[in-house]
């Protein structure tokens, strides 16, 4: 079973959480936030383990962990806990409704099955709505004493003011690359090269790292994104159509139903998007502009490449790329069809990079 001791790179969390069920006070709603694939779940299901646990351990910090045999932590590690309860969206909804809040609210006034807390993962939680936040509300504002309620979220910006004054937020934080390099090697027997590479693309997510490491297809797609930035001002529109269509999440029909579900296009990169790579790539044509050392470079293997396009560009060019990737997000967020917001995006970099070249910087 996972422990406390597990959790790499977010120690202020880990000890947050300790500490709270050391001290017997734990709150009754938390927000545990972060990116994709950085470990929420993983922290809030050790936490809920170590809370409903009947047999808690001490580390060598003299710290308490689930102890991973008793019923309670046998059945929250097979997922069968009936005082760990997950609340999610229904897969045919962009967000979580206030009928699954009432849901859960209905639930909350049932005292837990054997333990002394009844806890409510809420995954997507930045997606519900403002009307199933204020249902959320009634609840967080006078909650049972042995509820406790976790939100696991992306960001914190879609909150209502009110639900995030009545949480103890936990943000999570990028976890150093030497960190996540050393868990690749050590713990996955990744090579030192490509885990260097896992490590660079993953910003400071370890999950996502976990996962690239894992993918057979990283280096090849990694090389093919490299070599459409690199060479982008020499792209025609329908060029950056097609590579929008290949790489972007489409929309797609569901069997059997008229629902739309968002699906990963069949040849889409396991690095993400392109639109993920590019500032990755930008990032590192500032690194050569600015003259930083060659060892802080992401694509360490295209020195020549990021140097052309450093020198071709200028600082305001390089700006309004990065409004254009800043512009990607927003209209993702808004719902806009991701092969149209990416080919936007990639027209907005090739005019920027071709516009280098008619002034006849030797840009590639």
């Amino acid at each position: 079973m996972n422990q406390f001791s597990d959790i790499i790179g977010q120690d202020q969390i880990r000890d947050h959480l300790q500490d709270a069920v050391k001290s017997g006070h734990i709150s009754h709603a938390y927000i545990l936030s972060g990116p994709k694939d950085a470990g929420k779940h993983f922290i809030a299901n050790i936490f809920a383990s170590a809370i409903l646990c009947t047999d808690r351990q001490m580390d060598s910090r003299g710290m308490p962990e689930p102890c991973g045999s008793c019923i309670s932590c046998i059945q929250a590690a097979a997922g069968s806990n009936p005082d760990m309860i997950y609340v999610r969206r229904q897969p045919d909804r962009k967000g979580i409704g206030v009928d699954v809040i009432r849901a859960m609210r209905d639930d909350v006034v049932t005292l837990p099955y054997a333990a002394s807390h009844k806890i409510y993962i809420i995954e997507d939680a930045e997606t519900m709505n403002a009307q199933a936040q204020n249902a959320l509300l009634k609840t967080i504002e006078e909650p049972p004493s042995y509820a406790v309620i976790i939100l696991l979220a992306d960001g914190t910006d879609r909150f209502l003011p009110t639900v995030m004054s009545r949480c103890v937020t936990l943000q999570m934080r990028q976890v150093p690359e030497e960190r996540i390099v050393r868990f690749l090697t050590e713990k996955l027997g990744t090579g030192p090269a490509r885990a260097a590479a896992c490590a660079n693309f993953a910003s400071g997510v370890l999950g996502r790292a976990v996962k690239l490491a894992a993918d057979e297809q990283f280096d090849t797609e990694r090389r093919e994104a490299a070599d459409l930035l690199a060479g982008i001002g020499q792209k025609s529109y329908a060029d950056l159509a097609a590579v929008a269509a290949r790489y972007a999440p489409v929309k797609k029909k569901s069997a059997g139903t008229g629902d739309a579900a968002a699906q990963t296009a069949p040849n889409a990169t396991g690095i993400g998007s392109i639109a993920e790579v590019c500032p990755l790539w930008f990032r590192d044509v500032l690194v050569m502009k600015d003259k930083e050392p060659a060892i802080y470079l992401i694509f360490s293997d295209r020195v020549s490449e990021l140097k052309r396009m450093a020198d071709a560009l200028s600082y305001e060019a390089i700006g309004r790329i990065w409004d254009a990737i800043t512009e990607y997000r927003r209209q993702i967020a808004r719902g806009t069809a991701a092969d149209q917001a990416m080919l936007v995006l990639l027209t907005e970099i090739r005019d920027q990079v071709r516009g280098s070249l008619q002034k006849n910087v030797p840009v590639q």
